[in-house]
């Protein structure tokens, strides 16, 4: 039986998430400005991603893409894994690629490499342990997107009309954006909503596949230090603003060449968060100088052996510039 679905944004300015006559909300969590060409956080996002999940509504979110590039794609993903990491989401976490005519960059894309970005973008949030699709009108799906590519990823279809004539596998249809606000407890704002029927149970399936992290809801949360604090943190001590930047200026760490370099404390917590490091972080000490030493060399060659895997490179515990290792950990 179809789910009833609402979407909504800081255009709805103000919910009462007990009144919501439906099976779940889809919230708007940012998206890319069309003059800073920055991700940007929905006013809203915080008030209403509480409001719902205090009141035991399924929330899914999506972002409104402009990632034009391969770097764009990068800071888009990395932007929205941070803002959901603590968050509790039981519908997917969906792109939305709609005809956004201001941004030359994405405008002047052709089909192959529109699709292929696409795509990239929902690899990444997939390879997070996120349930991920693609929200777009029947037009780009039929015309501007290759069906092809993005064959691997849940379509959500906007279509107002009698019935949704997309001819492909979709697990939403928009039907509407005329749906009455305050018959779903919004009282201010923008008086219509956008609705949708979702036809497939994605609670269940989400939960059922361990997938947006709900399994860890049950048992204690613990601080991890994951990949994407890692790249964070390096892209801050590099100057950078995205992952293959900082690829570029990657530095050879080893016991020899830069062992006291800012970036050997990320190294440290990674390493350690994934258990090939036992020694202690310097730089958490007070008056602590990062220090590249032996045990990171054992835990780096542990890294490059059991992660790398590149035939032909040496299992040397360097992590040399622009080379293998760099690229595992900072590009996947």
């Amino acid at each position: 039986m179809a789910k009833l679905i609402i979407d909504i944004s800081e255009y709805q300015t103000k919910v009462d998430a007990s009144r919501l006559n439906a099976d779940g909300v889809i919230l708007r969590i940012g998206f890319t400005g069309y003059g800073s060409l920055k991700p940007a956080l929905d006013k809203k996002f915080e008030e209403y991603y509480k409001a719902y999940h205090d009141a035991g509504v399924p929330v899914g979110i999506y972002y409104f893409t402009l990632a034009y590039t391969d770097a764009m794609v990068e800071m888009e993903t990395d932007w929205v894994l941070e803002k959901i990491k603590d968050k509790h989401l039981e519908l997917p976490v969906w792109i939305d690629v709609e005809g956004q005519t201001h941004c030359v960059g994405w405008t002047n894309l052709g089909k192959a490499e529109r699709s292929r970005l696409v795509a990239k973008w929902c690899e990444k949030i997939q390879k997070a342990g996120y349930y991920t699709g693609i929200y777009a009108n029947l037009d780009w799906l039929k015309n501007k997107l290759d069906a092809n590519v993005i064959a691997p990823y849940d379509k959500w279809v906007a279509q107002y009309y009698s019935k949704c004539t997309y001819g492909k596998p979709y697990g939403m249809w928009q039907y509407t954006s005329s749906e009455s606000a305050s018959s779903h407890g919004i009282t201010s704002g923008s008086n219509r909503v956008d609705a949708s029927w979702a036809y497939i149970d994605y609670p269940t399936v989400i939960k059922n596949a361990k997938l947006n992290h709900l399994d860890e809801d049950e048992k204690p949360v613990k601080p991890v230090y994951d990949i994407y604090a890692f790249r964070s943190d390096v892209r801050t001590i590099l100057k950078v603003t995205n992952n293959e930047d900082a690829f570029k200026k990657t530095v050879t760490i080893s016991t020899v060449w830069n062992k006291h370099h800012a970036l050997v404390t990320p190294l440290e917590r990674y390493f350690k968060a994934l258990g090939y490091y036992c020694g202690a972080i310097e730089a958490d000490k007070k008056g602590g100088i990062p220090t590249f030493g032996e045990q990171m060399k054992n835990a780096t060659k542990l890294y490059q052996q059991n992660v790398v895997h590149s035939k032909g490179r040496a299992i040397d515990g360097e992590i040399t510039k622009r080379r293998a290792t760099w690229e595992k950990l900072l590009l996947g």
